[in-house]
């Protein structure tokens, strides 16, 4: 087949959907079929003259399908790009072209500002015009389908895999210094609650080193220096800017992976089948220390097998936890071996290429 990826951005930019186009133009490429990427900075509110410049492309391609990477904010700033239903409505009047949407992110779900509560209605109401136009939908989490489902629109699950899977598979694993306690993070956005966690650990007399891998904002920054100045126990160490190799790297000097994703008020977010980040320690078989939210599908994220749970709201609980299992050696074996194994049947890039697939295939046969 022919296939179209479009997308805001592409690797190397240091972006997930980046990566992510490049994967799977890779696989698509490597199953055996014709892949045209088509990416620009500056698609992001085309007029009528450039959504059919870029249509003609698609032509010139004679694509059976176009695969449009949907994150609303990477099209408009407030995440609604209303401009996208008139070029989807152009692309599938282009010869027997179909269109797939990957679907990273929906709509702001719960919000009591009433800035925030109109950004939600413009987003609803733009992923409810253009989704009517896919002939096939994919997207990441349980939540994301059943909020497509309230616009009549079925849509299949995909995890996230890891954007450093062939790194992963390239590189050894680091030799580690016996009785050296080494925990990290990676793509925690922001790192205020993590922070408290590590002074109650370093209260708690725990050696280790703490790796923030990966760069961060500067208001970050700043503060991860303050902790680094006042911690006794636990050395603080920053990588700053890395390329993939050296993510992965760093990423292998780890016995356990942090990953305290925000979980707000009302239980938002939490451990969940979109992240790139927790699917690379599953793909790395890093045991995983993370929070439970309504992202969490408790059908894949198994508590004690696959991951081991903090509380999102006490972090004096949280380093309890850490603090109780990072010597527990064998277990966190079997929770990293578990990880892997799930990475391996339901997350991985060749198991992903596939069901898009086999999905389009079905498609193509109605």
């Amino acid at each position: 087949m022919k296939f179209t990826i479009i997308t805001r951005y592409y690797h190397p930019t240091p972006d997930g959907i980046a990566h992510h186009s490049a994967y799977l133009h890779h696989y698509l490429t490597e199953a055996g079929h014709s892949v045209q990427v088509i990416y620009d900075d500056g698609i992001i509110g085309l007029h009528a003259n450039e959504i059919g410049i870029l249509v003609n492309k698609i032509k010139r391609q004679k694509a059976d399908w176009v695969i449009f990477q949907y994150n609303g904010y990477s099209y408009n700033r407030f995440g609604a790009p209303s401009w996208l239903s008139k070029f989807y409505r152009r692309i599938r009047h282009a010869q027997d072209t179909r269109l797939c949407l990957i679907v990273h992110e929906t709509y702001i779900r719960k919000e009591s500002s009433l800035k925030l509560r109109i950004y939600r209605f413009l987003q609803k109401r733009t992923l409810k015009k253009v989704s009517k136009y896919a002939d096939l939908i994919l997207t990441t989490t349980h939540l994301y389908k059943s909020q497509l489902k309230e616009f009549n629109r079925k849509a299949h699950l995909a995890f996230t895999p890891s954007n450093f899977e062939d790194f992963i598979k390239e590189l050894a694993p680091e030799t580690k210094t016996e009785g050296q306690l080494v925990l990290g993070t990676f793509g925690n956005r922001d790192p205020e609650f993590l922070l408290n966690v590590l002074a109650h650990l370093d209260d708690l007399g725990l050696n280790c080193e703490f790796l923030f891998i990966g760069n961060y904002q500067p208001q970050y920054i700043k503060s991860i220096k303050e902790y680094t100045k006042k911690l006794k126990h636990i050395k603080i160490s920053r990588s700053g800017k890395l390329t993939d190799r050296n993510i992965v790297k760093f990423l292998y000097r780890l016995d356990a992976f942090i990953l305290l994703e925000p979980v707000r008020a009302d239980m938002g977010g939490g451990l969940n089948t979109k992240s790139g980040s927790s699917a690379t320690a599953l793909c790395m078989g890093i045991p995983i220390f993370s929070t439970k939210g309504d992202f969490t599908d408790e059908n894949v994220f198994k508590t004690d097998i696959n991951y081991i749970q903090l509380d999102p709201e006490n972090h004096i609980k949280s380093a309890k936890i850490i603090f109780n299992t990072v010597n527990e050696q064998e277990k966190l074996k079997l929770i990293g071996a578990a990880g892997k194994k799930l990475y391996e049947e339901e997350f991985s890039w060749p198991n992903y290429t596939a069901k898009i697939l086999k999905l389009m295939e079905a498609r193509n046969e109605k």
